[in-house]
């Protein structure tokens, strides 16, 4: 029994390209045109969906970009908060060596030309608590100790005893010196507002300076303000984060379809097109390749010399164009002869291995179509003293079988994927029976 082979697979399959192209060009074209059927029967619809697709896009990117905006400038304002605060000179300062001045202001009601105590003027410690935030030059304040307007009222600190008439001022400094400088400033300004009152209200109290002391080092006062300035800093980043977070998830549109332009609807229709090809291409080899192992066909050279025991010579049974003729050569290892020259040389083989054979009957499978063919080229090898008769089917012919008797030899004559392999094998046996040889095979491409 003959075990095909992968090489056999393959030319069944190659001698079959026409047939292969025809399908996958049929299956390109028509996939193509179902693609291009596709797109123009959808277009209309496609438009207008697109229309309003892109009115819905719009009027939603709209919204989430003005969301955005919104959560931009919010940014911005923290952002500049923050820049500001670190400007602060007081963030910087170090707080084991930063300048304190402090000092008691008591407001002390006089007594009237007879002696007896005035009455405190009423409101005057009010007054004075107002003046020294609305009326105090804080510019030039804080020129004092070298720093700004702001730096100086957040390093200003004053509290107000309204029952015991006292005013406590504190301010800090980078350094001692500093610290003494503003308020010494802050001091004279607030003596100037004593000449604002009228003549008596000024004469009805005197401002005694109790207690005045100045320091360079740690305090929990100033400790607390520049904590609370750190504090602040962190809150506003924090706040920056969250806000990024928020436009993060900023729901901002997918983006509107578009129409396909020309391009891409040729760029659709040349896929469709190469997927067809490719896919009928590999549907018809795949049936090929089934066929190959069921079809139980005859489908090398290589198989009828198995079964006839001798090397076949082959011959195109048609005129062959440049490649089918290629595929054929290369399937006989660069070896494709003529009729005449596959008659010759069967002869001639049989002459040498067999010289005691004379007269030959030429049959096969499919004789009536190809053997009666072979004539005018046996006609031509009559020189050769070999007899030769041309036989029909001795399977299916009584008649032919029993002319086997007047044979010397058999020749067979069988066509490539046409002859059943097991029909081959019963006409070897027949021959066999009946007493006769193999002497040749020719294998009709």
């Amino acid at each position: 029994m003959y075990q095909a082979k992968g090489r056999d697979c393959f030319y069944f399959i190659l001698r079959r390209w026409k047939s292969i192209l025809v399908v996958a060009l049929t299956a390109s074209v028509l996939m193509g045109g179902f693609d291009v059927y596709k797109t123009l029967r959808r277009w209309d619809n496609d438009e207008e969906q697109c229309r309003k697709d892109k009115i819905a896009y719009e009027d939603s990117y709209e919204i989430a970009a003005s969301q955005d905006a919104a959560y931009d400038a919010r940014i911005e304002e923290i952002q500049d908060e923050v820049d500001e605060l670190n400007d602060n000179a007081l963030v910087s300062f170090d707080r084991t060596s930063v300048g304190t001045a402090s000092i008691y202001l008591q407001f002390i009601a006089t007594p009237d030309e007879t002696g007896a105590p005035r009455q405190f003027p009423a409101g005057l410690m009010s007054y004075y608590t107002n003046a020294i935030m609305d009326l105090t030059d804080w510019d030039l304040v804080a020129s004092k100790g070298g720093l700004k307007r702001q730096e100086a009222l957040d390093l200003f600190n004053f509290t107000v005893d309204d029952a015991g008439h006292i005013l406590y001022l504190k301010m800090y400094g980078e350094t001692e010196e500093n610290a003494v400088n503003m308020l010494e400033e802050l001091l004279n300004q607030i003596n100037a507002y004593t000449g604002t009152l009228d003549e008596e209200t000024r004469a009805a109290f005197t401002v005694k300076e109790v207690n005045r002391l100045s320091k360079s080092g740690q305090d929990e006062g100033f400790a607390a303000i520049q904590d609370n300035y750190t504090a602040r800093i962190q809150n506003l980043i924090n706040e920056i984060t969250s806000i990024n977070n928020l436009k993060a998830e900023i729901p901002y549109p997918a983006p509107a379809p578009t129409m396909p332009t020309t391009a891409d609807v040729i760029k659709s229709v040349i896929k469709y097109i190469v997927f067809g090809f490719g896919f009928g291409a590999f549907a018809m080899i795949c049936l090929y390749y089934l066929l190959f192992f069921f079809n139980g066909k005859l489908h090398s050279a290589e198989e009828l010399g198995t079964y006839a025991g001798i090397g076949p010579n082959a011959y195109p049974a048609k005129k062959y164009g440049p490649i089918d003729r290629l595929i054929a050569k290369k399937e006989n290892r660069g070896l494709l002869l003529d009729t005449d020259e596959a008659i010759m040389r069967t002869v001639r083989n049989i002459k040498s291995m067999y010289p005691e054979v004379n007269t030959v009957a030429f049959t096969g499978a499919d004789s009536e179509a190809y053997v009666g063919k072979l004539k005018p080229s046996l006609e031509k090898i009559k020189d050769l003293g070999l007899r030769f008769g041309l036989e029909r089917n001795i399977l299916t012919d009584k008649e032919a079988y029993d002319h086997l008797a007047a044979y010397d030899a058999v020749v067979l004559v069988e066509k490539l994927d046409r002859a059943n392999a097991v029909v081959i094998q019963r006409e070897v046996e027949q021959i066999e029976i009946a007493g006769k040889k193999v002497a040749g095979a020719i294998l009709v491409r």
